[in-house]
């Protein structure tokens, strides 16, 4: 699909490929999409796997997604379980969310969340009542709220008026 126009589509254990798709909105199960250039993607089926380059918006819901993603944004619906590997991109959420995430340059915004992290990942975080598990080496920037933070042999670097539990 190509061009500015929005399309909904439902499909099960399809692939699907967008190319600078104004608006898409994808349900069903086991898809496999690639989305890339200036496309807006929501997901809402479950054991989805993405695929989404630069300047890709990308909305997520239900669970067991996953999510490649390189110089995006990618935006949790409530209660999403999700998994992203990439670099420099923006996460956002709604409340409630499990996010296991693998790569560098990200910044994570979730509240009342869960963040798994991978192995020596550099990662800015914010967001209030989280759980963050970090893994080994990690470097964590903490720059709102009250979390609790489980890292092994890593860096946290808090801003002020930020606390650990």
């Amino acid at each position: 699909m190509t061009g500015g126009n929005i399309y909904t589509v439902g499909l099960n254990s399809a692939t699907i490929t967008l190319l600078n798709a104004g608006g898409v909105t994808v349900s069903g199960s086991n898809d496999t999409i690639t989305a890339s250039g200036a496309t807006r993607l929501t997901v809402t089926g479950t054991s989805d796997v993405l695929t989404a380059n630069t300047g890709a918006v990308v909305t997520l819901g239900g669970a067991g997604n996953s999510l490649s993603l390189f110089d995006g944004t990618a935006i949790l619906s409530a209660s999403a379980q999700v998994t992203i590997t990439g670099n420099d991109s923006v996460i956002s959420s709604g409340a409630h969310d499990t996010l296991t995430l693998t790569g560098n340059g990200n910044t994570v915004g979730l509240t009342s969340g869960t963040i798994i992290l991978g192995d020596a990942m550099v990662t800015t975080i914010s967001g209030n009542g989280d759980t963050i598990q970090g893994g080994s080496n990690d470097t964590l920037t903490l720059t709102a709220g009250t979390n609790t933070v489980n890292l092994s042999n890593g860096n946290i670097i808090a801003s002020s008026g930020f606390s650990t539990s």
